[in-house]
């Protein structure tokens, strides 16, 4: 049986991980969860790699798709530059490639940030740490240090272990524990 509906060209459609069904200019055609089923069964999986002019390309360099569409998801993914404020009011970017940054919850469930992974032998040491304050801006996928400086508003400190410390800040008393599933690393873009 001939007819028009089947000698018409059609359009090209993708299937992406998160369940987009998309054209071949990324415009979203549908979404469900459905489609996310069926992209995570699809066998083989083949790995695919996204080129910064929006291309996706498999493990051989063959073309899947380019489109404007996973242009703007490239540029979106390309990690931003981190700003430190410094206590004399300068700014800087990245200040060390790779620069780790180690996470500290407190008893009362507050995540902190420092330049250590173990805890300081003494005061002296601690004073010479860093506290990091962040910002994680997830509408840029961008995260931003916004207060970096040593730590000079407390009343006293004592290390319990390397992966445990006290401090006393307005004659209350804070321990902090390592909080290792936060920790990330800064790099230079």
């Amino acid at each position: 049986m001939n007819n028009y509906d089947n000698a018409v060209p059609k359009a090209l459609k993708f299937l992406v991980s998160d369940g987009d069904l998309i054209d071949e200019n990324g415009n979203v055609i549908a979404h469900s969860d459905t489609l996310k089923d069926m992209y995570d069964q699809a066998v083989p999986e083949v790995k695919k790699y996204l080129l910064s002019d929006g291309s996706v390309v498999d493990e051989n360099n063959n073309l899947i798709i380019k489109n404007d569409y996973y242009k703007q998801v490239y540029d979106q993914a390309i990690p931003k530059a981190l700003k430190y404020l410094h206590s004399d009011g300068t700014i800087s970017e990245n200040p060390d490639n790779n620069e780790k940054v180690y996470a500290w919850k407190d008893n009362n469930d507050n995540v902190a940030y420092f330049n250590f992974s173990e805890s300081p032998e003494d005061d002296e040491a601690f004073e010479a740490s860093k506290l990091l304050s962040i910002d994680f801006d997830t509408i840029l996928n961008g995260i931003s240090i916004i207060l970096a400086g040593n730590i000079t508003n407390y009343e006293s400190y004592t290390k319990n272990s390397d992966s445990e410390f006290e401090i006393v800040v307005n004659n209350v008393t804070y321990t902090y524990i390592r909080y290792t599933d936060k920790d990330f690393e800064l790099w230079e873009v």
